[in-house]
């Protein structure tokens, strides 16, 4: 099975059984004992599903996925800390507020220029309208 209607044969066999294991795990109205005897042949096309490059591929895929996942929720604790933690030592009053504002923004981009504002901004002491204030709320 080298030439393309081959493989596209073999891929459409593993997909059907994959969904067969599926269905047969989640039956209620197949007796156990057939049951048995259809997952013990589905066994036997495991090996072929583990070595096969299109499964290792969506697997791989899976895992760069959720690692680039993870490094961006990451990046967002953490400038969500950066930035009350700026804000509890630069204007300690507006911490709840920075707290609410920080675990609502998803977005690091968003984050790093509030950061940038927030460390930037004149402190409470020089002029209060023109503080963080009015970075996370509006003046009146």
């Amino acid at each position: 099975m080298t030439d393309g209607h081959g493989i596209i044969l073999e891929k459409r066999i593993e997909g059907r059984l994959l969904w067969l294991g599926t269905f047969m795990r989640r039956a209620d109205t197949v007796l156990p004992k057939h049951k048995h005897k259809v997952e013990e042949r589905l066994s036997m096309f495991n090996d072929i599903l583990e070595h096969d490059p299109y499964v290792q591929q969506q697997r791989a895929l899976g895992k760069a996925e959720g690692k680039a996942e993870g490094l961006i929720e990451g990046q967002v604790q953490t400038l969500q800390w950066v930035l009350v933690d700026n804000v509890r030592r630069r204007f300690p009053a507006l911490v709840d507020l920075a707290q609410q504002k920080a675990a609502r923004t998803k977005a690091p981009e968003a984050l790093r220029e509030i950061v940038g504002l927030v460390s930037t901004a004149p402190d409470d002491r020089e002029t209060p309208c023109r503080s963080t204030s009015s970075v996370l709320v509006k003046c009146s």
